[in-house]
């Protein structure tokens, strides 16, 4: 038989993991992501609209106010 310390000291251990397990949540794989629970499908769901598909937009639209300003000769006005 287990002396009263070896089996207070298992139910130690055997409560400590227990109570870790519970504080620590579950997590699962689905299709490649990790997720962290299981009330991942009541989540709401958030949407981005796309934005313009050339990625440089920004910078091609100054390159062509820079490219007219130049064409007018207004060099004056521009800043660098």
């Amino acid at each position: 038989m287990m002396s009263t310390s070896k089996r207070l000291a298992s139910g130690l251990i055997l409560l400590a993991a227990a109570g870790t397990a519970g504080l620590a949540g579950c997590q699962t794989t689905v299709g490649g992501q990790t997720l962290p629970s299981g009330y991942y499908l009541r989540d709401d769901v958030q949407y981005f609209p796309s934005g313009p598909e050339f990625l440089l937009y920004n910078t091609e639209r100054a390159y062509q106010q820079r490219q007219e300003q130049q064409d007018l000769g207004d060099d004056a006005d521009v800043q660098p």
